[in-house]
């Protein structure tokens, strides 16, 4: 079996609060929100308008189970269920993303999610979350879930690359089933782990990029937030497993 020395991982980890402060504009507010009412945002600043449209989720059952116990006792189907699991057991937490555009005002580039959206992912926002760790994509189902709303560009990065693992090609269902790390030397499993993430950072700036050159934002921020925060997160992990 390879060493897994082997593998290419990132040489550095920094924590969250590292990132904060050596990259401090990607956490804040990418623009001042202009239009908020009927669950429709409006974020802009010289250069980006943003516009969000958010709808409660609506589950149309009559009890949401708290935990395992409750769900036990009811009718829901197999995706019900998965659902309210991956939400927490707390589904009123969350917005349904249901539009979302960003637009440079100097070029008129734009992407819209739509566009990218072919296989209907389903994404949910954590009500006034601003924490974009914790933020997953299911395994199974084509839910996306974001602990932060995306109005900040670290929130918008791990937005689409959660959606980027959805849109994973090498991705196979048995994958989602069986994929683990158990073991320091299981460097098939590791090296399966680093692929993921890689391409999902790799789609998310193939969106996002050329929108940040104007608000200030630059290859040395993001690869404080990407490569040493987050992909030095696995790295780190792997090497400590």
């Amino acid at each position: 079996m390879e060493k897994i020395s082997s593998l290419k991982l990132e040489n550095k980890f920094i924590s969250k609060e590292e990132a904060l402060e050596n990259a401090p504009k990607l956490f804040q507010p990418i623009g001042k929100e202009t239009v908020k009412n009927g669950g429709r945002v409006k974020i802009e600043n010289e250069n980006l308008t943003i516009t969000i449209q958010y709808d409660e989720v609506n589950l149309n059952i009559d009890s949401i189970p708290r935990n395992e116990e409750e769900m036990g006792q009811t009718n829901l189907n197999m995706h019900e269920r998965r659902l309210i699991r991956f939400l927490d057991f707390k589904p009123e937490s969350f917005y349904e993303l249901k539009y979302f555009l960003i637009e440079n005002k100097n070029d008129f580039e734009k992407i819209e999610l739509e566009e990218y959206d072919t296989r209907k992912i389903k994404i949910y926002v954590l009500k006034n979350g601003n924490d974009v760790d914790g933020s997953l994509a299911d395994s199974i189902e084509d839910y996306v879930k974001l602990n932060a709303e995306p109005k900040t560009a670290a929130a918008l990065l791990t937005a689409f690359h959660e959606i980027g693992h959805k849109k994973d090609p090498n991705i196979s269902m048995m994958d989602a089933f069986c994929f683990r790390v158990t073991e320091k030397d299981n460097t098939i499993e590791n090296k399966k782990m680093i692929d993921r993430e890689r391409y999902a950072w790799a789609y998310s700036l193939s969106k996002l990029k050329p929108f940040f050159t104007g608000i200030g934002i630059d290859q040395k921020d993001l690869n404080i937030f990407i490569h040493e925060k987050c992909l030095g997160s696995y790295s780190e992990f792997i090497k400590n497993s």
